[in-house]
């Protein structure tokens, strides 16, 4: 599993993501040149350094409390090495099935928080009113573990 990355590797890559938006919104931008510093720009540069350090945390922690209940409940451990139905096709049809599953999975989560009862969570996703490739990181952890 990936570290939590620390603030040396966050700041190195929002300068480097960064470098590379500008010149891509330059050369094929849709909307004319925005400020560099805009009204919200504070708040998405906290959200840089809040969602991987407190979402992926929280994800972490949701994903090892799952895999120990469906332990628990099943008797499996998560170390068993006896070979699953899954495991004994092939490679290439495991990696299409894992994609298909995984968008699927994603596509119905990303449709339950547009629901009444998660939106709230997910709103802060959409709060940004200047729009650009930063302001997609606010993310609600309750929204990263979905």
């Amino acid at each position: 599993m990936r570290e939590i990355p620390g603030p040396i590797e966050l700041t190195g890559g929002l300068l480097l993501l960064a470098m590379l938006f500008a010149i891509l919104e330059r050369v094929a931008g849709s909307r004319p040149r925005q400020p560099l510093f805009r009204r919200q720009r504070a708040t998405d540069f906290l959200w840089w350094f809040f969602t991987p350090w407190v979402s992926r945390t929280a994800s972490i922690i949701a994903i090892f409390g799952a895999v120990a209940i469906i332990s628990l409940v099943t008797g499996i451990a998560p170390d068993d090495r006896a070979p699953t139905w899954f495991q004994d096709r092939p490679l290439a049809l495991q990696m299409i099935a894992l994609l298909i599953c995984s968008d699927l999975l994603g596509y119905a989560a990303h449709r339950l928080f547009h629901g009444r009862r998660l939106w709230p969570y997910h709103a802060i996703h959409h709060s940004a009113e200047e729009l650009d490739w930063l302001s997609a990181t606010r993310v609600h952890p309750v929204n990263e573990i979905g």
